[in-house]
């Protein structure tokens, strides 16, 4: 007779246990990564928005190749002057699900190339739906 392994969950049962967690509070996938390798990479794919900030523009690269299923982004950073180099890095990130960005920064003018690179994505271009601006933009 063949014994039963115990305590192995399938990787779905702990996904969604994941983002029953991620509810609650999304911080919470910080601490599940840190268990092992599974749960990192099964915590990965539960997290589904990403802060930018000025802190974190730096590392962007390997976060938008970490969490390829982001479906939102919010960009809240003081780098007015590279907002269109920052979508274009979206752009070719290969972000599978990205539905959302949202700029919670005054911008002085829409980044329009940025916005064409996003447009040039097929993927993205198919499942972006909603780009949220603050308004008013900073006209001075």
């Amino acid at each position: 007779m063949k014994k039963q392994a115990h305590g192995h969950f399938p990787d779905d049962c702990w996904e969604l246990i994941f983002q029953k967690l991620r509810e609650d509070d999304e911080r919470d996938l910080g601490s599940i990564s840190l268990v092992s390798k599974r749960f990192l990479s099964i915590s990965n794919r539960a997290k589904l928005s990403l802060n930018v900030n000025d802190g974190t523009l730096p590392l962007l690269p390997n976060l938008l190749r970490r969490f390829l299923h982001i479906g939102t982004i919010v960009i809240d950073t003081n780098a007015h002057k590279d907002i269109d180099g920052l979508l274009d890095q979206i752009s070719r990130s290969g972000a599978l699900n990205l539905q959302a960005i949202k700029f919670r920064s005054r911008l002085a003018e829409p980044p329009r190339d940025g916005f064409k690179a996003l447009a040039s994505n097929k993927i993205i271009k198919n499942n972006l739906k909603v780009v949220a601006v603050e308004l008013p933009f900073d006209i001075t």
